[in-house]
């Protein structure tokens, strides 16, 4: 089974190098490594053509006018030849042994839409912030589950069936910012899912990462649920009706986190109108109510409270 990767390339000449020596020391040699080079104004572009000159068998050269990374994926895709497709941000790196161990598992599960894994969180010097591990309940049917539970899959570390990601449309060009979780989804309602239970995917963590940015996030997340169920939710209504509503509590939470208690308000009391039994939402509108300067000091005694829990769990023996 043949993997394609797809990397898309923008100015990234101090990472590029380790992305690309990542693909090439692979244990599983049966890939393509597909560069897609969306403009880059830096040494990207000297780099990507020293590789291809050393590797001309496993490496294709795609070279665009800035475009932003989604075309840049769907171009690489496009000209992509292998059975199943594996993604690698331009700054990010893989273990030796991914391609491998994502293989197996389709091997043994041909109709599978996607596998992923775990992944480590670094900074920009390479460091570990944190590990991520793959959650057992995102396994088999997940389409529901995408849309009411949060999930830290990573688009990076996913590896896909190519008749899948045709059905699916392959990325929404006109998303940015959340066509990693768009994808997934339209994914999911063509096959289940698996997941390699370790570390296999390095994501380099910026300062600029787009998706550190929650208000686009909020506004792309609404975008993708009118694109699924129509703009009155008329393809599927009840499930919408939840989705709507878990919408609305996770941009109340966002203002809530700001002290932005009128946005907050607004936002559960929407969500109690698409959910009135959501009991999470009414106890968020009650906090709501109580104004700025109660919240502020319910937050330092919570502070406060579990700073001495936590002092008196690292005493115990």
């Amino acid at each position: 089974m043949k993997v394609s990767i797809i990397t898309p390339v923008y100015n990234r000449e101090l990472y590029l190098s380790k992305a690309i020596d990542s693909v090439l020391n692979q244990t599983y040699q049966n890939y393509e490594l597909i560069l897609v080079d969306d403009g880059s104004e830096d040494g990207s572009a000297r780099i990507i053509e020293s590789y291809k000159a050393k590797y001309p068998e496993k490496i294709v050269v795609i070279s665009q006018k800035n475009a932003g990374p989604t075309i840049a994926k769907n171009n690489g895709i496009r000209a992509s030849k292998g059975e199943l497709i594996a993604f690698l941000d331009s700054d990010d790196f893989i273990e030796p042994n991914k391609l491998e161990l994502q293989v197996n598992i389709f091997k043994q599960n041909p109709h599978l839409a996607f596998v992923y894994t775990g992944y480590c969180i670094v900074d920009t010097n390479g460091h570990l912030i944190r590990t991520v591990t793959p959650d057992p309940k995102f396994s088999g049917d997940i389409y529901e589950k995408l849309w009411l539970i949060e999930s830290e899959i990573s688009g990076g570390t996913i590896m896909a069936k190519r008749k899948m990601l045709e059905k699916a449309g392959l990325f929404d060009e006109t998303l940015r910012g959340a066509e990693n979780l768009d994808l997934r989804i339209k994914l999911s309602q063509h096959g289940n899912v698996s997941y390699v239970n370790t570390p296999l995917y390095s994501y380099r963590k910026h300062d600029d990462n787009l998706t550190s940015q929650t208000q686009l996030m909020s506004s792309n997340r609404l975008a993708i649920i009118e694109n699924h169920f129509g703009e009155n939710g008329d393809r599927n209504r009840s499930l919408w009706k939840k989705v709507m509503a878990n919408h609305y509590y996770k941009i109340g939470c966002e203002s809530f986190s700001t002290m932005d208690l009128v946005v907050a308000k607004k936002q559960f009391l929407l969500s109690i109108r698409k959910q009135p039994y959501n009991f999470v939402s009414w106890k968020r509108l009650f906090r709501c109510m109580l104004g700025i300067r109660i919240n502020l000091l319910l937050a330092k005694l919570k502070s406060n409270t579990n700073g001495d829990c936590q002092t008196s769990g690292r005493d115990k023996p």
